[in-house]
């Protein structure tokens, strides 16, 4: 494996948690769990496939990029936790959910993102400061969240109630292989809003061939 793209989908499952160690978060009840059914229905296959191959990768070094769903499970897959619904357990008045109203499409809310961080390169032409950080407007799409990140893995972007948007392992060099990112938002849905979104993947792909080149050695 060079490489490895986790994506979207439901919320991971108590007993996939559980068994690889990870920290359970808070779920929601009754009314509160029908408004986001589609989310809060367990995929228990998708979520033993997708825990069992991030977590080889993780062990083997292999590149990660983590989109939504995907950035949650490398959270708690290096240690880190979660919220199990933002809106209960934060009170944020930011829409990260929609459930009733446009999804992540049409919908954008701001982020900042921190200087000298691989994000604020990826996006240096479309932020106020370059490198030096500034602000972008993303999609969003998901009730749950980072809420401690996991050993290594250090913030790039943040909402303005706080919430994680983006974070990086600390050993991050695509040059040499090292890229293991979660993003909350959606770039390749973002292609026509900024040409940093491209870069995300640029650079991944240019992890997994120098992963790859390395490996066989």
């Amino acid at each position: 494996m060079d490489g490895l793209l986790v994506v979207e989908g439901n919320d991971i499952s108590d007993d996939v948690l559980r068994k690889y160690h990870c920290c359970v978060p808070q779920r929601l009840e009754g009314e509160a769990a029908e408004q986001f059914a589609s989310d809060t229905e367990f995929d228990i296959s998708k979520d033993e496939l997708e825990c069992a191959l991030m977590r080889f990768a993780l062990m083997s070094g292999c590149p990660i990029l983590g989109l939504c769903r995907g950035s949650q499970m490398l959270n708690v897959l290096r240690g880190g936790t979660l919220y199990g619904d933002l809106a209960a357990e934060t009170g944020t008045t930011i829409e990260h959910l929609q459930p009733n109203g446009p999804t992540y499409d049409s919908f954008r809310h701001p982020i900042h993102v921190h200087k000298q961080t691989p994000l604020a390169g990826w996006f240096e032409d479309s932020l106020e400061h370059g490198r030096d950080g500034g602000e972008l407007l993303v999609n969003s799409y998901h009730h749950q969240g980072s809420r401690e990140l996991g050993k290594g893995l250090r913030e790039m972007a943040c909402a303005p109630d706080g919430i994680t948007e983006a974070f990086y392992d600390e050993k991050y060099d695509p040059e040499n292989g090292h890229y293991v990112v979660g993003l909350q938002f959606h770039p390749e849905r973002m292609l026509e809003d900024y040409p940093g979104c491209r870069r995300v993947y640029e650079n991944f792909l240019r992890a997994c061939c120098a992963f790859r080149q390395r490996s066989e050695q």
